[in-house]
């Protein structure tokens, strides 16, 4: 249990522990928007004095859903299992109910899921180093492409029968 509040402490916490302070987030944060070419403007100038048209630099939801699911895949391809070993979890699971979801949750659904689904369970094992982890929806669908359904109900009416 502690190691799995030390890894939470330190998703949480690590923004806080590597940048020093508000100006550095926030020119961090104009840099990473503008390469990826999402913030068009340079927010230390007001917008008039830019020439930019801002309004047609604005991306449509499917072009903004999609750069969210890109770096949704990216987060549990990549930086979860690298946090999830380096702090010595093999199994994450996240239980939310609908109209009371977890925030963590909701940072883990792709961007065409608004909110937990009666019961969500996600359930994320790490299998060991040099593999992907395993991503399991404990629930009658898979959660887009990233969890995998791990129960049937046509072939297993009863969900917790062993």
């Amino acid at each position: 249990m502690q190691s799995l509040y030390a890894f939470l402490f330190t998703v949480a916490f690590s923004a806080l522990t590597l940048l020093p302070s508000q100006t550095v987030i926030a020119q961090t944060a104009n840099a990473a928007l503008s390469q990826a070419n999402m913030l068009p403007v340079d927010v230390s100038l007001p917008i008039q004095q830019q020439g930019v048209n801002v309004l047609s630099s604005i991306k449509s939801m499917r072009e903004r859903a999609k750069l969210v699911d890109e770096m949704l895949n990216d987060k549990l391809s990549n930086t979860l299992p690298e946090l999830m070993r380096r702090e010595g979890i093999d199994m994450w699971i996240l239980i939310s109910r609908e109209y009371n979801e977890d925030p963590v949750l909701k940072t883990m659904l792709p961007s065409t899921w608004l909110s937990a689904r009666r019961r969500t369970i996600l359930v994320i094992h790490d299998p060991g180093e040099g593999e992907a982890l395993a991503r399991y929806s404990v629930s009658r669908y898979q959660v887009d492409t990233l969890f995998q359904k791990a129960w049937d109900k046509e072939s297993q009416p009863d969900q917790w029968q062993r």
